[in-house]
């Protein structure tokens, strides 16, 4: 490892600094894989900072009960590093998190990184031509920073009034307490989104009483679980082409699913299914008037389960069609007035998506933040790059979404360790995305997504941003994403060569942006 410590005090008089060429922040999905790709172009003096106690992101945070991925685990994991031991086709919560610790282990990300260390602020020094990022206890300046944050860490918590009068326990699903199962007790869960579906039966096994408070329904589907046994994890460890073709066939299925989305007539055939579920799952009427969505199918996140429906068809679970308005000091009030008396609340509720509140801590070129530069609606250059912020990535940024997480982390962190190690090749000391090509793919996003059922299929989801605008997914496909992600074209970026100094910088920016203006 080459990141060095150095007891100068010359960034902002704040202490000793550690120096590094890349600084990843956040030891998540994103950041394990981007380390990897780092290796793989044979740049190894990078280092990882993350806030918690451990590394795999929302893996390591999240251990509510019945947790797990609703993408197959196949399709769920890097293309670099297939996993032939998956137990089934949908992987548990544990199973992902030892697969992408054992990925960060064997790829030298672990050693490379910082646990329980926090980014509070990140700005780029123009005199240095480098990075200054300062932590609760230490400053890092480094030529690059890669912000790995994701949009799976920032809980996104209702804001219910009296929530703070509450006498029993309140936490969000991603906070869930060691060992707690509801065994005994009343429990109210808000929110019928990903963790809501797969939290509740497990609830419901053990609590007196579960009150599941739901603002607006989710199109399920089924989930076929398909247990890997003993002689299909042999296969797949001897003949790697075989998980190979099951990757291809789910990448295929996510493809079609996606496509769903943008046009109405292929939307609608697949909403037979999600259909046919509730209506072959839920018997009682009206119970499934009040599950069936008022919106077309791929508006909101389609949701997949097999245990949820049979959930509330058992006594233990109450179905409350009303959106959560106040919390007492020993209950809920619903919008329709119903009232429930309650020993622990569970927020169901999610996250922030696109860049997340980190976006209000990171300060580019002009002295303002990145959220700032924003105004609430992100616009990068292929969910990478910001102008004006050079030497920066995020990593599964704004409108990098597709049917399979990894899938476009794994390209986009590609992209990255590419853009850094031709860079580096070409002689170049800072890059810095012109607006033009910054633009165009702002347009792309736009004319590809403003038209699709995410837009007007009926709903508000968390795919758009405060002014309507989709934040999350990629216009286009997996592929589509990928073949894009396999180059980098130095001529979309404004470049300084090394040596030129920071006068030669703003210069050479303002320059290129004449050319581009004209």
């Amino acid at each position: 490892m080459n990141a060095t410590a150095s007891e100068d005090t010359g960034v902002g008089g704040a202490g000793p600094v550690e120096r590094c060429e890349v600084l990843i922040v956040g030891g998540g999905m994103s950041g394990i894989a981007m380390g990897a790709m780092l290796a793989e172009q044979g740049i190894h003096d990078y280092l990882v900072l993350e806030r918690s106690d451990g590394l795999g992101g929302t893996w390591h945070l999240n251990t509510y009960p019945g947790c797990a991925c609703d993408i197959p685990s196949a399709l769920y994991s890097f293309g670099f590093r297939p996993n032939p031991g998956w137990s089934r086709l949908f992987a548990p919560q544990p199973e992902i998190l030892a697969y992408l610790r054992k990925v960060a282990d064997e790829c030298g990300v672990t050693q490379r990184a910082r646990l329980r260390t926090e980014m509070r602020s990140a700005a780029w020094n123009e005199e240095r031509g480098r990075w200054v990022v300062h932590t609760g206890g230490r400053v890092y300046e480094s030529k690059w920073v890669l912000l790995g944050t994701g949009s799976l860490h920032a809980t996104k918590m209702a804001e219910v009034p009296g929530v703070d009068t509450f006498h029993g326990q309140v936490f969000h699903s991603s906070h869930w307490p060691d060992g707690y199962t509801g065994a005994g007790e009343r429990v109210a869960v808000i929110g019928t989104g990903a963790s809501s579906i797969q939290l509740t039966p497990r609830l419901a096994r053990h609590a007196e009483r579960v009150h599941l408070f739901q603002r607006t329904p989710a199109w399920i589907q089924p989930r076929p679980n398909v247990p890997h046994g003993r002689g299909m994890r042999a296969l797949f460890t001897r003949f790697p082409a075989a998980q190979r073709a099951l990757r291809g066939a789910e990448w295929a299925l996510g493809e079609l699913f996606q496509a769903g989305a943008l046009h109405r007539w292929l939307g609608e055939l697949l909403g037979l299914l999600p259909k046919a579920h509730l209506r072959i799952m839920v018997r009682d009427r009206e119970l499934r008037r009040k599950l069936t969505p008022r919106y077309r199918m791929g508006c909101k996140r389609l949701l997949v389960s097999n245990d949820f429906y049979p959930a509330l068809t058992v006594g233990a679970v109450e179905l409350i069609d009303s959106a959560v308005t106040r919390i007492t000091e020993d209950g809920v009030v619903a919008a329709n007035g119903e009232r429930r008396a309650v020993d622990t609340i569970v927020f169901a509720t999610g996250f922030h998506y696109g860049a997340g509140p980190v976006a209000h801590l990171v300060t580019g070129r002009d002295g303002r933040s990145m959220a700032q530069v924003w105004d609430g609606s992100p616009t990068t250059y292929i969910g990478t790059s910001v102008s004006g912020f050079p030497n920066l990535a995020l990593l599964w940024g704004p409108n990098t979404g597709t049917a399979s997480v990894a899938v476009s982390i794994e390209a986009q962190t590609g992209y990255v360790a590419r853009m850094i190690a031709s860079t580096r090749s070409q002689g170049f000391e800072v890059v810095d995305v012109r607006r033009q090509p910054e633009e165009e793919f702002k347009r792309r996003v736009a004319s590809r997504l403003d038209r699709s059922v995410f837009a007007v299929g009926g709903c508000t989801s968390f795919y758009l941003d405060e002014k309507g605008k989709n934040v999350l997914l990629w216009p286009g496909t997996m592929t589509d994403m990928w073949r894009r992600m396999q180059h980098f074209e130095p001529r979309d970026y404004h470049v300084q060569p090394a040596g030129s100094g920071p006068a030669g910088a703003r210069e050479n920016h303002q320059s290129s942006s004449a050319r581009t203006a004209s």
